[in-house]
Formats: C-alpha cells, sequence, structure tokens
C-alpha cells in the first residue's frame, strides 16, 4: 500500500492495482468531540471520491472512537450514502482491535450499516487477511 495521504488523525494508503484504499486511524481521534470527529470524517472519506477504490480497509486497530446511535445515523446518511455508495464501494473491512468490548462494539455497527447499505461489511483482527478477504 501506498501513503496519498497523512494527517495527525489518520493516513490514506492505496493499494498499487488503485483497488483498495485503507484509512488507518490514529489515537488523536479519541481525544475529539463528537462535531470535530464528523469533520475529519468527512474530510477524510471525501478524498476517496478522487480515488473510487472498489473496497475499503477501515484500520481501526490504533484508535476506535466510540460509535453511538446517533453517530451510526450521521454516518449512515453522510458518508455511506453520500461517499461510499457514490463511488461504488463494493466491500469495507474492519481491522480492529483484539480487544473484545472494541470488537463487540464494532460487530453491532456493521450489523445495522449492513441493514442499510449493500456494501459488504466484515470485521477480522489481523490484517493479511483483511486484505485477502477485500480481494475476494
Amino acid at each position: 500500500m501506498d501513503l496519498i495521504k497523512s494527517t495527525k488523525y489518520y493516513d490514506i494508503l492505496v493499494s498499487s492495482d488503485k483497488k483498495i484504499a485503507e484509512i488507518k486511524w490514529k489515537k488523536p481521534i479519541l481525544d475529539m468531540l463528537i462535531e470535530e470527529y464528523k469533520t475529519v470524517l468527512s474530510k477524510a472519506y471525501s478524498q476517496l471520491l478522487d480515488l473510487k477504490p472498489e473496497a475499503l480497509l477501515q484500520n481501526t486497530q490504533d484508535a476506535v472512537y466510540p460509535i453511538t446511535d446517533e453517530l451510526q445515523e450521521w454516518l449512515t446518511e453522510n458518508i455511506t450514502k453520500k461517499i461510499f455508495e457514490k463511488i461504488g464501494l463494493k466491500k469495507i473491512a474492519y481491522l480492529v482491535p483484539t480487544d473484545f468490548l472494541t470488537k463487540i462494539g464494532i460487530e453491532m455497527l456493521i450489523q445495522k450499516a449492513n441493514q442499510k447499505s449493500t456494501i459488504a461489511r466484515n470485521f477480522l483482527d489481523d490484517y493479511q487477511k483483511a486484505i485477502d478477504w477485500l480481494r475476494k
């Protein structure tokens, strides 16, 4: 994966064939208030509009922002529908920490998202397995 953008909050990487994009979230996102977090998400995911990847790796191994029901609704309306579906994403893999409670929260997020979108989603705790799943 080649680094194409790096900020205090995230790195955006893309595979050599441009089919997979990765957003690697960094610990400073945990200190944000919700409105600031939404702004950062919008800026990060807007980068995908130019890349138009088929698949996305959400690398949250270093930082997972707490997802409330309200934030989930916002994500569905402002990220999934306005960006992910617009570029035609087919799959999203969530690379998550092995911590059980965190994994449960992400799993609930994915289940809710799957009910409102046709994009296939999966959560894994191994980088290579995530990439392999996205390439299938």
